[in-house]
């Protein structure tokens, strides 16, 4: 599947696109993740980072891998600063 939309965008652009693709609801991803919804809303919103622990249930869900996920946020991070879209960090773990 191509991204090139979300060139070096907030990892909430290619999980929604996940989403989408496995037929998920935000509340079916965050049962998923055994997380809140509003967890899985922040990272849709670019308000919380993918971290280890987030992208390992990522990994398993979507079929990606962990290192996925995590290039994705650290290119974000890398392009924008790592402040931006890490309000809300991965307590999760």
């Amino acid at each position: 599947m191509a991204y090139e939309s979300h060139a070096l965008g907030h990892p909430g652009a290619y999980l929604a696109e996940e989403m989408t693709r496995l037929g998920l609801s935000t509340a079916d991803m965050a049962g998923a993740l055994s997380v809140p919804v509003s967890f899985v809303q922040e990272i849709l919103a670019s308000r919380r980072a993918i971290e280890i622990g987030t992208a390992s249930r990522l990994a398993r869900i979507t079929g990606r891998e962990i290192d996925y996920w995590l290039r994705l946020q650290g290119r974000f991070e890398g392009r924008h600063g790592s402040q931006q879209g890490t309000e809300g960090q991965d307590r999760t773990e």
